[in-house]
């Protein structure tokens, strides 16, 4: 169990799907079988378990990869897209984000500070009000739940 809470800190793809529920790679699964270029519709697996996505979880992290290469160079990896992490660090310089080779977790973290902060600014003022408002909300419910529970144990 230890090796794959060191795979999920690590930013293993595999090991992230591995632990998905169906509801939430329903949306990559929907995006993947939209696209005409993808294998995942056409493999006995899908066909099988469709929807219970969790069990070929690994045919949708091998689309991911698949769509995340250049089709040549899928060619000349055997028919396999790049590795995650580097899929993951190509977004990065794409977009002029920091990153670092190898650290996967952190890169994404770097590219979502970047996403959210863009799409905070793009809301309008009163949006921003209300988003933050529940925010403080949620904080002062999830404070007053952690003081609760210290006090009860």
């Amino acid at each position: 169990m230890r090796e794959m809470f060191d795979r999920l800190r690590g930013g293993d793809l595999y090991a992230v799907l591995s632990f998905a529920t169906n509801k939430e790679l329903e949306p990559l699964v929907s995006i993947i079988t939209a696209k005409l270029t993808n294998f995942l519709d056409v493999k006995d697996e899908y066909k099988q378990h469709h929807p219970d996505h969790g069990r070929y979880h690994a045919l949708i992290g091998d689309e991911l990869r698949l769509y995340g290469g250049n089709s040549l160079m899928n060619l000349g990896r055997g028919g396999e897209g790049p590795p995650y992490d580097e899929i993951v660090a190509d977004v990065c310089w794409k977009l002029s984000v920091p990153y670092e080779k190898g650290q996967t977790v952190g890169n994404e973290d770097n590219l979502l500070d970047i996403f959210l902060e863009q799409r905070w600014h793009s809301l309008a003022s009163a949006e921003r009000d209300r988003l933050a408002g529940a925010a403080r909300e949620g904080a002062g419910s999830a404070d007053a739940r952690h003081r609760q529970a210290r006090l009860g144990a």
